[in-house]
């Protein structure tokens, strides 16, 4: 059901609710689907290297033949990060087409089998002993430039502190996932809700979207999460922790600093951008995993492998439109 056209949705649309939050589920104008909360999915990293929000894979391409992008990550945690979460960069779902026999899928994942850690010999930071290179470096890793960005998701302001009073120590940018349109903050929802066209019990079913939505529920959502609703939204800001507390290699621990207004004003800046919905598509992922699999371990070549996924992925979205 078009939501659009409920009077009450209609009204609460257009002022209580967070719009550009709220446009990552419009299709073709039309509000199908109601997030009631969510958090920003996105790579954080120096202001000072990375410049604004936002970058294209050939501009992550030009940093990674100077710098290291990525610290500590395996080949599948980064085929997660900059191809599975990113899937709407491959797959067009109106027109029904993948582009993963593209220049730019071909290098991505050849950056992967080169940069990545075979996942047999990866290991978490953490599960290495306290004496040893991987683990030490970790706490500096943004500090003496082992790396250039994290994946974070954002959902209180927590890691604004722990990034920028922690383990940067200067101005951070939400840099995104690498995105044509630059646009490569994404929209997480923790819960999502719509009416069906067939619902016999439409009204009944608008009275608990309503109190999903209300004042009461927003104001509950608690801190791992940001409401959907601009006053909520703003009160969850206000109520939240401002600091954070940061281990260092040695075992000890700090306290951060507290965000400052300037810095929760650049997150309202991030929500209040273009954003785009964390979309994910099973089926796709498991012909790119089954195809990678063999990539990394065999002597077959990134451009054969993208076009049989191309291939495949094309074959999976005929028989689906």
């Amino acid at each position: 059901m078009t939501l659009n056209k409920h009077p009450p949705f209609s009204r609460c649309y257009k002022d209580d609710y967070l719009k550009n939050v709220m446009d990552c589920f419009v299709y073709d104008g039309k509000q199908y689907l109601m997030p009631v909360s969510f958090y920003i999915s996105t790579l954080i990293g120096k202001e000072s290297l990375l410049g604004v929000d936002g970058w294209t894979f050939d501009e992550l391409f030009r940093f990674a033949d100077e710098k290291n992008i990525f610290y500590n990550y395996s080949r599948s945690q980064l085929v997660n990060l900059l191809i599975e979460n990113n899937i709407t960069e491959f797959v067009d779902y109106e027109a029904m087409r993948a582009d993963f026999d593209s220049e730019i899928f071909v290098r991505l994942i050849e950056y992967i089998k080169k940069n990545g850690i075979a996942d047999d010999d990866y290991l978490h930071y953490s599960q290495y002993p306290m004496q040893n290179e991987v683990y030490k470096n970790y706490f500096v890793r943004f500090t003496d430039d082992f790396c250039c960005v994290d994946e974070r998701n954002v959902f209180n302001l927590r890691p604004i502190a722990e990034y920028k009073y922690g383990y940067i120590g200067e101005e951070i940018v939400y840099k995104g996932y690498p995105s044509n349109e630059r646009n490569g903050n994404l929209v997480y929802t923790k819960c999502v809700m719509g009416i069906s066209d067939k619902s016999e019990v439409k009204d009944g079913a608008w009275e608990f979207l309503k109190l999903l939505i209300s004042d009461e529920y927003q104001n509950a959502l608690g801190s791992m999460c940001f409401p959907i609703k601009i006053s909520s939204f703003e009160k969850n800001l206000s109520e939240s922790e401002k600091s954070s507390v940061i281990h260092r290699a040695d075992g000890t621990f700090f306290k951060t600093e507290d965000v400052s207004e300037t810095d929760i004003e650049k997150l309202r800046a991030v929500i209040n951008s273009d954003l785009r919905p964390f979309t994910k598509d099973s089926s796709i992922n498991a012909i790119i995993d089954e195809e990678l699999e063999i990539y990394f371990n065999t002597f077959a070549s990134a451009e054969e492998t993208a076009k049989i996924i191309q291939s495949k992925v094309n074959l999976y979205l005929s028989e689906i439109k």
